[in-house]
């Protein structure tokens, strides 16, 4: 009796959605404090953002969204999420539409400079670090949308984040062969990205390995190694809601307040911690050869850069191509028939 050669299994195809990089090497450090923010990005994102590019000649938007389903896929009240979609808008990193006029009915998308990186199309700007102005190359990074639909609304912030870490340095994705991991080795360095304490990023790894949404491999004197698992991320259970109390600014030691007067003075209303905003926008510097932040750059030092690349395209010689080689075969031709002409004359 023969035996027959196992099969091999194939690969499982993911459900991708190509996330700026932007959203690790910037989005991330947002405080947990509003960490509602984070994972209502997400939520526009994924809702608008898959294998497919943004629809030609315009952008995706999202169906109404009313803060109670924020609220529901951030696990957190309605009232925070509102905040936190707030605090995005002034931050440029989603707009924000009413259908037919109606603030009843918001729809949402994410930036065009964000749309920009998961095209990977180039962008105009000038670089933070070593203020080289020029084109840079922007990259986004393959997930599955189970990180966004399963992983965020299940897991606590530092475990998501330090998972979102690890699968930024180990998925790899192409058209051909789809999502695939490779393992990495990753420093403390690596995971400044999450802005976490080093006792909170430990405990997110931990959390991330015993849920098994990442692996990791610890070696002695050495770096550990890393391993996102994107297979088990649908198997995460929603967590409860959690109740967050905005912290009030300025609040003091009650040990040092003064004593009690008669005369009753209003209670300040509690307020979302104020964030200021940046630009958002990464990229790889063609000088320096860093993932940078890339700074807008006003009009008329674009229509420089311009005017040099064009100076520059001018200067170098023509290449190498089918209708130089066809010229310089024509030429070749041509001195052979008038000196074969000259011989018979």
């Amino acid at each position: 009796m023969s035996a027959h050669p196992i099969p091999t299994p194939t690969r499982k195809q993911h459900d991708i959605c190509k996330v700026p990089l932007s959203f690790f090497e910037s989005l991330l450090r947002i405080p947990d404090c509003i960490f509602a923010a984070l994972r209502c990005f997400g939520y526009i994102l994924v809702s608008t953002i898959g294998m497919a590019a943004v629809k030609k000649g315009g952008f995706t938007w999202t169906k109404v969204i009313k803060p109670e389903e924020f609220g529901e896929y951030a696990r957190c009240t309605p009232q925070w999420a509102e905040d936190a979609i707030k605090w995005l808008t002034t931050a440029g990193l989603i707009r924000v539409d009413f259908v037919d006029g109606k603030p009843s009915q918001p729809r949402y998308r994410i930036s065009p400079d964000l749309t920009t990186e998961t095209k990977g199309e180039p962008i105009k700007g000038k670089c933070k670090e070593c203020q080289f102005i020029g084109m840079f190359e922007t990259r986004f990074v393959p997930m599955p949308r189970t990180f966004f639909t399963k992983v965020a609304p299940g897991v606590d912030h530092a475990t998501f984040v330090c998972t979102a870490v690890v699968a930024r340095f180990t998925h790899h994705w192409n058209t051909e062969r789809g999502l695939w991991t490779e393992p990495s080795e990753l420093t403390p360095h690596d995971f400044r990205l999450t802005g976490l304490e080093p006792g909170q990023i430990k405990n997110g790894l931990d959390e991330a390995v015993r849920l098994k949404l990442i692996k990791r491999t610890n070696r002695a004197g050495k770096a550990s190694i890393f391993e996102s698992c994107p297979e088990n991320w649908s198997t995460v259970e929603k967590r409860p809601l959690r109740e967050i109390t905005p912290p009030v600014r300025g609040a003091k030691d009650p040990a040092k307040q003064p004593s009690e007067s008669g005369d009753e003075k209003p209670v300040k209303k509690a307020e979302t911690p104020i964030i200021e905003s940046g630009h958002f926008r990464t990229a790889v510097c063609p000088k320096c050869e860093r993932i940078v932040e890339v700074e807008p750059i006003s009009d008329s030092e674009s229509a420089v850069m311009d005017q040099k690349q064009a100076a520059e395209a001018q200067r170098q010689p023509p290449r190498a191509g089918p209708s130089r080689e066809t010229a310089h075969r024509k030429g070749k031709l041509a001195d052979l028939a008038a000196r074969v002409i000259e011989k018979h004359a």
